[in-house]
């Protein structure tokens, strides 16, 4: 299924998507996310929009070079509600856990220059990142997803180590 530019046509129904959109923290990537398009209210209307939408108090703003497209499979049921998503990052590929046989999934947070983070972001602007599936994995944060996936990946080949 081909990618439909967000500028050009938008999605007309509630629903999730498959929505694409360059990274703003990380430079020439294409971030993947599994997220709603949601009625929400702006001002004294209601908008249909994707859940990482941004109101700034005059209309609502989404990430620029925003694509979307129908999903090919179901929902997956880790994000059925709407404050979740299914995020991938194009040209990351992830073995599987030795704990549970899974592949994990992406998970995405924002550190702030202060110091702080959050793990309740957009996407978009993603720029912390860590793992998760069962548990064993969570803790180790990373500043971009090709380091996280280099670091996973190496510990899981079959390759012995030095």
């Amino acid at each position: 299924m081909d990618w439909i530019n967000y500028a050009e046509r938008r999605p007309d129904q509630e629903s999730f998507y498959e929505w694409r959109m360059p990274s703003v923290a990380l430079p020439s990537e294409i971030v993947r996310v599994k997220a709603m398009n949601r009625q929400r209210g702006a001002g004294f209307e209601r908008v249909l929009s994707p859940q990482f939408d941004y109101w700034d108090g005059y209309r609502v703003h989404v990430p620029a070079g925003l694509q979307w497209r129908e999903l090919s499979e179901p929902v997956p049921a880790r994000i059925r509600t709407c404050d979740q998503y299914d995020y991938e990052v194009e040209g990351i590929a992830l073995c599987a856990c030795p704990f549970c046989k899974r592949v994990p999934s992406l998970e995405f947070g924002l550190q702030y220059l202060g110091g702080g983070e959050s793990w309740v972001t957009n996407p978009h602007t993603a720029n912390r990142f860590r793992l998760e599936c069962c548990g064993w994995i969570r803790s180790a944060r990373y500043n971009t997803p090709q380091e996280l996936a280099a670091f996973w990946n190496s510990r899981l080949s079959p390759e012995p180590r030095p």
